[in-house]
Parts: C-alpha cells; structure tokens; sequence
C-alpha cells in the first residue's frame, strides 16, 4: 500500500471523524484497503475492535443506505447461530462512511485449506448451510436466461494470453454456447444473497461463519453463488487437484450441496453452467505466472472433457 495515499486517507477520515463528533469514541486504526471504490480501515469503539468504512463515489449516501438495510436484514436472518454476518453497528450516509462489527478468527477459506479431509467436508458443508440459510429467507423462482451470462465473457481474442490459452478459453466459450439451449427458460431459485461469495470474504472463529463484504441488496441465482464459492476455493487452495466434477474436485462439491443450498434439478444443468462461466472470468484475470491459472488450466481441461460443447 502506498504510504502517502495511506497518510493523506487516515487524515481525511480523522477528519470526518472529528466533524461528525466522535472522534473520542472511534480511534481510528490503519487502513486494510484502499481502492477507487472504497476505503477500509480497522478502528476501536470503546475498547472493541470495529472496522471502519468509506464509500467513494457519486451515490455514496444511497449504498450506505443500503448496506445498512441489508445488514440489519442479514442480522435478523441469521440471529446468532452458527451462521452470521458482520453487524452494521452506525452509519453516516452522508459522510459516505459505516461502523461495522469486527468479524473475529481466520478466513475461511484459509480454514478449508488447513484442515483435515473430515474437517474439510464439514466445512464446505457449513459453507453451503450459510448460504442457503441467507437465500432461503428471500426467494422466488425465475427462468433461467443464460444469454447475458455468456454476453460478460471477455473475448479470448482480445486477451493478452497465449494461443493455447485462448484456444483454451474458445472451446470453453463453445461448450457453454452449446449448453444454452436446453437451459433457457429452466425454472431457477434466485435470491438475495451475498453476490461475491467465496471463502476469502468469509471469517471462520469456534464453528462459526461470519460472512464479510455484503454491498447491499443483491438478487442472483442461488447457483451463481455456489458456483463462484467453489470455483474459487479450487483455484486458491493448494490441496491436490482431483477435479471429477465440472472440472472441480467432485467430492468437495457434494460436501458443499449436501446442505441442501441448491434443488437436484439444478444441480447437474446451470451450476455446470456457471461454474463454467466463473471458470473463464477468473482464468482471464489471473496473472501469467500464478498458481491459480495452472489450477484453473487444470480445471478448464477437465470441464471440457465432461463437456465437450459443439
């Protein structure tokens, strides 16, 4: 992180902190994050740890808003089980900024990775039921139109990869082509769920799961979510590549559905689809020499043998 834009945003949010008045009751830690779109920095209020957050940008005022009321919403969701989400605890809508509760323990993804075979399925179980304790409260069932989902993938072409990487990214653009036909129009549970859901936006502290990140109100298929969850574990996760089911390791797959977060029926045609879908959206931001594109090359190759295309 650059220090003087690290200097120059710690003075401006002490700033805030002072002209909204509670400048004694936030101590303002250092930033985690600072990106075009927001600032993240960790804080204590009286005495607890506290992150601290800033919306940039036109609309500012609006996403707080929301984020807000989705929090509260998410908190009455979950309660305090096993399952839960960091708490909004105030908001300043027209500063752009939101306290949020401190999510305690390690990723959750780094948990996955860590544990034992047994403690992985229980894991990726737990991950499921969050998710599908989180959509089941809010949902409604659409036809599924695959045609935008095909339309958001970058051209292979256009990229600066390889020729047998985008020979590689062309035939999977092909086999999810050939599936969209017998997909449109198929019955689909969409929900308001978390809309990046992965295990590096999750916290894991004594059997709990604490989802972190939610922007606010987002309705997607409940097989997006899944799919994103486990294609990103598969390409961030050094443990052996066995990938037996759309090109992912097959048994951490029904660890995860065995929750219960997604019907059969969809199970074996548009989760294969997104998980497609996500395979070629993280296979072209992956950086040439990183370790998740040769898992995700891997993955690729062994989702075009169960799915060849046209």
């Amino acid at each position: 992180m650059d220090a003087a834009k690290a200097r120059a945003a710690m003075k401006d949010m002490a700033k805030r902190l002072a002209r909204l008045g509670v400048a004694d009751e936030i101590a303002l830690g250092l930033p985690l994050r600072l990106t075009a779109s927001s600032w993240l920095f960790e804080a204590e209020q009286r005495g607890a740890l506290v992150i601290l957050k800033r919306v940039l940008g036109d609309g500012a005022a609006d996403t707080v808003h929301g984020m807000q009321a989705e929090l509260d919403r998410v908190s009455e969701i979950f309660g305090d089980g096993d399952c839960r989400a960091n708490r909004c605890l105030q908001a300043w809508p027209e500063e752009g900024l939101i306290l949020l509760s401190h999510a305690p323990g390690v990723r959750l993804s780094d948990a996955i990775a860590a544990a034992a075979p047994e403690n992985r399925a229980r894991l990726l179980q737990h991950a499921g039921r969050w998710l599908h304790r989180l959509t089941d409260a809010r949902v409604r069932e659409i036809g599924f139109g695959p045609r935008k989902w095909l339309q958001k993938l970058a051209d292979p072409q256009a990229l600066p990869l390889r020729p047998v990487d985008r020979g590689r990214l062309a035939r999977l653009r092909a086999s999810l082509t050939a599936q969209a036909p017998r997909l449109r129009g198929l019955p689909v549970r969409q929900a308001a769920t978390h809309g990046d859901y992965v295990g590096i936006n999750c916290h894991y502290h004594d059997g709990v799961i604490y989802g972190l990140d939610m922007q606010g109100e987002v309705w997607l298929a409940v097989a997006r979510d899944v799919a994103r969850f486990l294609v990103w574990q598969t390409l961030h996760d050094p443990a052996p590549a066995d990938p037996t089911r759309a090109g992912l390791r097959g048994e951490e797959v029904a660890a995860f559905l065995s929750s219960g977060v997604l019907p059969e029926t969809e199970q074996s045609t548009v989760l294969p689809f997104f998980i497609g879908v996500d395979l070629h959206r993280r296979f072209t931001e992956a950086p040439a020499d990183a370790a998740n594109l040769v898992r995700a090359r891997a993955a690729i190759d062994a989702y075009l043998d169960e799915y060849p295309g046209g």
